[in-house]
Order: C-alpha cells, then sequence, then structure tokens
C-alpha cells in the first residue's frame, strides 16, 4: 500500500517506517522537523502528496512532542497543533476516500473520576471526537530497542537508554514514577494491521502494557543486553517547568490513572520483559 506517513521524524515515526518498509509498502514521510513545509495544517501540501502518490493511507503520529510542553503551553496553542490541524487531516483523508489511522493518548480514560488530565490529552480527545472514520490508536509511553541510524536531538526514553548502552554512558532520569509502557513492536503491529486489513474504525488499546518505574526500565535494559549504567537522577518530578509540589500531585494522579487504566482495560501487566 501506498502511506503518508506525517509525524515520521518522532520515536514511532522512525521505528515504523523502517517495519512498514519491510512489510512492502510504500512510505511518504512528512515532518515538521524535516520541512517546515510538511506542517500537517499545510492542507495544499498533504493533498498534492495524496494526489501524486496514489496514498491509500495516513497515518498521523505528527503532534507536540511531550505532554510537558503541552502543559507550558496555554490550552488553545495546544487545541490548534494536536487538534485542528489533525482534524483538517482527516477530512482531507476522507476527501480522498483514503484510511485514516490517528494516534492519540491512555492518558484519555472515561472510566476514570478525572477522563482528561491534562492539555495533552483534552487536545487529542478534542480531535478524537471529530474523526468517526478514523482509526484512533491510544497510546501509552512506549519503549523498545529500536535506535535511530543517525544522532537525533529528540531522543526518546528508550533510544536515550541503548544510546547510554551502546556508548557506555551515563544516563540521566527526571522522576521515578511508575508509568505504563507499550512495546513498540506491539505498536508497530497494531497500525500495520489496520493499514492492511479491512478493521471497521474504532478506538483501538494496545493491552500489552507493562507497569514499572523508569529506573526498573532502565535495569531490564541493562538485563538483556549484559551491561551497567550509571543512573543520575534529576529533578524531584517529571516536569521541568513546575516546582515540586505541583509535580508530586502531577505523578500522584498518573499512579491513579494507571491502576484505573489496569481496572478498565485490563491485559496489562508488572513488566517481566519487554
Amino acid at each position: 500500500m501506498n502511506i503518508l506517513l506525517c509525524g515520521s521524524d518522532g520515536y514511532i515515526g522512525r521505528a515504523l517506517y523502517r517495519k512498514l518498509l519491510e512489510f512492502g509498502h510504500n512510505v511518504m514521510c512528512r515532518d515538521i522537523s524535516l520541512n517546515p513545509l510538511h506542517d500537517i495544517g499545510n492542507i495544499p501540501a498533504m493533498e498534492y502528496d495524496i494526489i501524486k502518490y496514489n496514498i491509500n493511507c495516513v497515518v498521523n503520529l505528527a503532534a507536540i512532542r511531550s505532554v510537558q510542553e503541552c502543559e507550558n503551553k496555554p490550552l488553545d496553542y495546544c487545541i490548534e497543533t494536536n487538534g485542528i490541524k489533525a482534524i483538517g487531516l482527516y477530512e482531507l483523508a476522507q476527501k480522498h476516500n483514503v484510511k485514516h489511522v490517528f494516534t492519540s493518548t491512555s492518558a484519555i480514560n472515561e472510566y476514570s473520576s478525572n477522563p482528561i488530565p491534562n492539555n495533552y490529552a483534552a487536545s487529542k480527545r478534542f480531535a478524537e471526537l471529530h474523526m468517526p472514520n478514523a482509526h484512533i490508536v491510544r497510546l501509552n509511553n512506549v519503549i523498545g530497542s529500536y535506535l535511530s541510524y543517525i544522532p537525533h536531538k529528540n531522543k526518546s526514553l528508550a533510544e536515550s537508554i541503548m544510546e547510554a548502552i551502546q556508548g557506555n554512558k551515563e544516563i540521566i532520569i527526571r522522576g521515578n514514577a511508575k508509568r505504563i509502557f507499550n512495546s513498540i513492536d506491539s505498536v508497530i503491529n497494531i497500525i500495520n494491521n489496520l493499514i492492511t486489513y479491512n478493521i471497521p474504525a474504532n478506538i483501538h488499546h494496545i493491552n500489552d502494557g507493562y507497569v514499572c518505574t523508569t529506573t526498573e526500565l532502565i535495569k531490564k535494559f541493562e538485563y538483556k543486553y549484559r551491561t551497567n549504567l550509571k543512573l543520575i537522577h534529576h529533578e524531584a518530578n517529571s516536569y521541568d517547568a513546575i516546582d515540586s509540589t505541583e509535580g508530586r500531585e502531577i505523578l500522584q494522579h498518573q499512579e491513579r490513572y494507571m491502576y484505573s487504566a489496569i481496572e478498565s482495560y485490563g491485559g496489562i501487566r508488572y513488566a517481566t520483559d519487554f
């Protein structure tokens, strides 16, 4: 199939691109960090690509990269970037009868007392509500052993760990709360299945979640690669731009959400491997 992959320069995008090629797809990559004209809000450029390359499926991974950045920005900015532009791309795909896959966040939890806990979740939920015929994939923190072939300024936690392992370097972590992680291989497989097969449009959850702290995750990488890293804990919480009191409140909410997600979705287990 011919795929337009938007947000191709993030961790998921870089791993997904390589695997989609292995699966036999033709992939056209677009990311604003590579070219400002690749902004998904540039509808004429997106439409040109869809027509020129006879696109069968649009996969939209493009978004503000982190929850922290969203919390530092006004909600309207987040909705403009993660919501309105994404909706415009979805409507363009609908116009050309092209399948649409959109990645969202499992922080949206309809069964929780606080179903939309932050600006990132709010902006993604706004987009979801305007995409009735899209394949929506809700993700947790994504991990795996993929590493970019070239140095990259926007490294994920997994890439930072792998880079430290390969270079025998120190690694700095911010906060150590328990989190839910998804395997990058599971993310790739579900997106490839949505691309390839005639699956009804819906909200899809990846139920392979691993629950562990960041240091526990690093220890699993160390065990797998038979190495030891020097860990440097930096900050009392996971957010650089907020004080420690608010940081603790956010991390406490993450833990409440985590256990709510376990009860609601099932399939989530404590990490034994990844």
